[in-house]
């Protein structure tokens, strides 16, 4: 690899960085309010696709029909139906033109603590996730990240091998794999760790 392309990488990692920091201070300042029933708790930006990210009753393995999912863009092609997080205690969102929703795990409230060993951040506009890992051990922290995003969304594990998603960490947690999609456990192209 060249200096011009590790510059370009660093570059890159930084703006994530700095992204997701500003993003979280956002999240922070913010004072949850009770939305209406009924109500989306996102925000689609003219031009966008109002199809995804919207509420679609599916048949389940039962036959019967689920209120409870939408459907999100997958990474071949296709699309997937994932649980309506959105309406989950702990998820934060955001008004345009950012519009993220953001889900911390050690909290009942969208905040980040000094517990917190990842983060996890959607864009309903783009359907696609950002995973932060901000502890090590790398392989073990995103494990955990990947089996909560399963069980949040209440998909398969080949589902989430399909996810547009990204699974990074900071240059100041591993410098090693810092500025690297490393991808969830088990699917194809992702960074192997002991135990996955």
């Amino acid at each position: 690899m060249n200096q011009q392309n590790i510059l370009t990488l660093v570059l890159a990692v930084a703006t994530l960085a700095l992204i997701g920091f500003t993003g979280t201070l956002y999240f922070l300042a913010q004072v949850p309010t009770p939305r209406p029933n009924g109500t989306s708790p996102i925000s689609t930006l003219p031009g966008t696709n109002s199809q995804v990210g919207s509420s679609t009753p599916v048949v389940g393995n039962t036959g019967k029909p689920s209120q409870n999912t939408f459907e999100i863009a997958s990474s071949n092609g296709g699309s997937i139906f994932v649980r309506d997080f959105t309406k989950d205690i702990g998820v934060a969102s955001t008004t345009p033109p950012s519009s993220f929703l953001s889900w911390f795990p050690n909290s009942e409230v969208a905040t980040t603590s000094a517990e917190s060993t990842y983060e996890i951040f959607y864009s309903p506009e783009g359907t696609f996730f950002i995973v932060v890992i901000l502890k090590e051990p790398v392989g073990e922290v995103r494990r955990s990240a990947t089996k909560d995003l399963i069980e949040k969304l209440g998909i398969s594990n080949a589902d989430v091998c399909t996810l547009v998603a990204d699974v990074n960490i900071p240059y100041f947690v591993n410098e090693f794999y810092s500025g690297k999609n490393l991808g969830f456990p088990g699917c194809s192209g992702a960074e192997k760790f002991e135990g996955d």
